[in-house]
């Protein structure tokens, strides 16, 4: 029988994290999985990956799941959303004809076999991270911070951020020295989950910090950054636009006051 498989999941360098399969039910033989080699990009961040195609079993009993860590899901999108976020999981259908030949049944359990792979069904392990930096800061007017550091200031190949200022209403948060960004909006920032830190779609586009209607850095905002050194943190700005000392007076109350945490796999 042809069953059509329509599934959203996310993966990213050849592996998929929320994904699903279909097993046999009396050997727990796996039949058929969602591999990311399999799925094409369904819309949003680059990890969202879709499968939509037929697939032909057998006669015979059927289990299919599908696995999600709830870290980026129609909850908590820690990226943009795929185009059809309502369908996140798996849909199976079949034609309208062959209906009469499907039946649902009560799965009652198997019994353990010592050559059936459990492996394949455990999401990929990711690394562990520990925190290398953290702390809270007044980033000023055309200044740059080194996220690993702490350390604000200078031209330093090492800093990761750039607040640009190019006149008293333009302001830019620029990635910097090769550090890239990913903008999560206001989010919780406590929830923020080292998977969430180690799947994130990182990329250079600079953020709007602009003293009008553009602006991207509210109070609140959350951005998490890949830092120049491979690094991850999280950064939150806690307040927009407040003095420093130092001001120039034609760039009043300039300023970012941030909170970060910085974690590496090392």
């Amino acid at each position: 029988m042809n069953l059509q498989i329509y599934a959203i999941g996310e993966g990213r360098d050849g592996e998929m994290f929320d994904y699903g399969w279909i097993v046999e039910a009396k050997t727990r033989k796996k039949v058929w999985e969602m591999r990311y080699r399999d799925t094409e990009h369904a819309g949003g961040s680059q990890k969202n990956r879709m499968f939509d195609d037929v697939v032909q079993l057998d006669k015979g009993s059927y289990l299919a799941y599908f696995v999600t860590d709830d870290s980026h899901s129609p909850y908590t999108w820690n990226s943009p959303p795929p185009y059809d976020p309502a369908r996140w999981g798996m849909t199976i259908r079949v034609a309208e004809a062959d209906k009469k030949y499907v039946k649902k049944f009560e799965y009652k359990g198997f019994e353990e076999s010592s050559d059936i792979d459990t492996k394949s069904q455990v999401a990929p392990e990711l690394p562990r991270l520990r925190t290398l930096s953290s702390g809270q800061e007044i980033l000023k007017g055309s200044y740059t911070f080194d996220l690993d550091t702490g350390q604000q200031g200078g031209s330093s190949p090492d800093a990761d951020i750039f607040w640009e200022h190019q006149n008293e209403i333009l302001r830019y948060l620029n990635a910097w020295n090769g550090a890239r960004f990913s903008y999560l909006g206001k989010v919780d920032f406590e929830q923020v989950s080292e998977k969430d830190l180690l799947t994130a779609d990182y990329n250079v586009t600079r953020l709007n910090g602009s003293a009008n209607q553009a602006n991207q850095l509210v109070d609140e905002t959350v951005i998490l950054i890949q830092t120049n050194i491979q690094n991850l943190c999280k950064l939150r700005i806690e307040k927009y636009g407040i003095a420093a000392p130092g001001d120039l007076p034609h760039w009043p109350k300039s300023a970012l006051l941030i909170r970060w945490v910085t974690y590496t796999t090392k």
